[in-house]
């Protein structure tokens, strides 16, 4: 949905359920704000079906802050410190990791280096070795 679209949509559906009391619901935040915020939240939520290039799960990690996703595409290759893995479109799941985090049960992962030098060289030895067995 379109920026304007989406949050019509939130905000009709989080009044359906009755729980306009209980959420807020912001965008739009500039980069700093956007920093600034996720700098200040005990635990951040950020479920997804599909990602292309996850900045915001590694700027979360990098950040030092909890992070609450799911395990698909490159997300779990890019996230590192405090993270609970949950699947895809499961509303149960995210609240079972809201409370888990509550209680302290979050696994901890390891910053991940990717390095430009190690991929070429990967690549390299893998056309060398198609190479011969033409």
């Amino acid at each position: 949905l379109i920026h304007a679209q989406r949050d019509k949509y939130m905000k009709r559906y989080i009044q359906s359920l009755k729980l306009h009391k209980n959420f807020q619901l912001y965008s739009g935040f500039s980069l700093e704000d956007l920093r600034t915020f996720v700098a200040s939240v005990d635990v951040m939520v950020a479920p997804s079906i599909s990602e292309g290039f996850c900045f915001v799960h590694a700027e979360t990690s990098c950040m030092e802050t909890p992070l609450i996703t799911t395990n698909v595409s490159s997300i779990p290759e890019v996230v590192w410190w405090l993270v609970k893995f949950i699947s895809p479109q499961s509303s149960e799941q995210i609240i079972d990791a809201v409370r888990e985090y509550r209680e302290k049960w979050f696994s901890s992962y390891p910053c991940q280096s990717f390095s430009w030098k190690k991929s070429i060289n990967s690549i390299l030895s893998l056309y060398v070795l198609l190479s011969q067995n033409k």
